[in-house]
């Protein structure tokens, strides 16, 4: 690889200030620009901002087959893939991890991220030079992109001081507390951002042979993610004839998002949050009746920088238009791996 100046690097791969990803001549990541492709790396509020004006500016807009399937889920956009029988539908083209897909100036390929279901990394082969978006990732977990020229970080646990307990600690520690309130008597109900709340539901369903109950919009996120292979078992509407069942009876654990967190639980009540904003501890308690636990389904401070070890990229660009520490997260990359690294935008 060749060392480029900074004028060639951002020529390359770089962050508008509106917050679009750019990757060579055709690509744009998790935010609109007028350009060949749009991608959506995943089916976060804050990953497909300004969707509708890429269908109708962009030639392209790829994403997962389950990003597709969540997004309809979740926020009722009717996406349909195109096809050349379809006069009508969208300029939607889903593609698979792993799978090449050929621009105009270069080509596109998808990697695991991680993250959520049908979450990825991007990676774009110009004209004599590889770029990537890592979009957010889990790590351990993501696949590290090798062979950057220029590498796009997410840091949202971009400083030294977000660090978390192992995961299994933290998931471990999750299914002791729900059981011990299911024992004693009481209805836990679960708080988290969709993908974080379905693997939640997964590792209780494993552990815990208790009935589950889902909120309406995350009910259908975890139809989504049962279809993709989800070991998600015992889950009913509230208003579904067993889940009126299931809440007379009680002894059940019901799965909210996180926006709803102030909701009342009642007297027989307990509130578990799930947040990556939690450090150094599995869990903490925050109020009556209120706990915190430290699932997330981002790489910590300790994640992030693994991970550009792992990767080892020509130059990394860290990501300051979405929430974290994007300064804070550059510096320590240089300073500890010695790899030029810059904020942007």
């Amino acid at each position: 690889m060749t060392r480029r100046s900074f004028d060639e690097i951002i020529n390359i791969a770089r962050i508008e200030r509106c917050g679009a990803v750019i990757l060579g001549e055709d690509v744009a990541c998790d935010q609109h620009y007028k350009i060949h492709c749009r991608v959506v790396t995943h089916a976060h509020n804050d990953h497909i901002y300004g969707l509708m004006d890429s269908l109708k500016e962009c030639r392209i807009v790829a994403m997962t087959p389950a990003t597709m399937e969540l997004i309809r889920a979740i926020y009722g956009i009717k996406l349909e893939p195109y096809t050349e029988t379809m006069k009508n539908s969208f300029n939607v083209i889903t593609l698979n991890i792993g799978e090449d897909f050929d621009l105009p100036h270069g080509t596109m390929i998808f990697k695991d991220a991680c993250h959520i279901l049908g979450s990825v990394q991007v990676i774009y082969e110009g004209k004599g030079y590889v770029v990537g978006y890592t979009g957010d990732i889990l790590y351990p977990g993501a696949e590290p992109i090798k062979g950057l020229d220029a590498m796009v970080l997410e840091a949202t646990y971009g400083s030294p001081f977000y660090i978390r307990p192992p995961r299994k600690e933290i998931e471990k520690k999750l299914v002791e507390l729900v059981k011990g309130f299911l024992d004693d008597g009481l209805n836990v109900h679960v708080f988290g951002y969709y993908g974080k709340l379905e693997k939640a539901m997964e590792i209780l369903s494993q552990s815990i042979d208790a009935p589950m109950l889902a909120d309406n919009r995350v009910y259908r996120s975890a139809e989504v993610h049962i279809k993709h292979g989800c070991k998600i078992r015992n889950l009913h509407l509230p208003m579904s004839e067993n889940g009126l069942k299931v809440h007379r009876e009680g002894g059940y654990i019901w799965f909210h998002h996180r926006r709803r967190e102030n909701m009342s639980v009642g007297e027989k009540g307990v509130k578990v949050i799930l947040s990556g904003w939690l450090f150094n501890v599995p869990f903490k308690k925050k109020g009556e009746r209120t706990y915190v636990v430290a699932l997330s389904d981002h790489a910590d401070f300790n994640g992030l920088i693994s991970y550009v070890r792992d990767s080892s990229p020509e130059v990394v660009i860290t990501d300051a238009y979405r929430v974290g520490d994007a300064r804070r997260l550059a510096h320590e990359i240089t300073e500890m791996l010695g790899i030029e690294a810059f904020p942007m935008p």
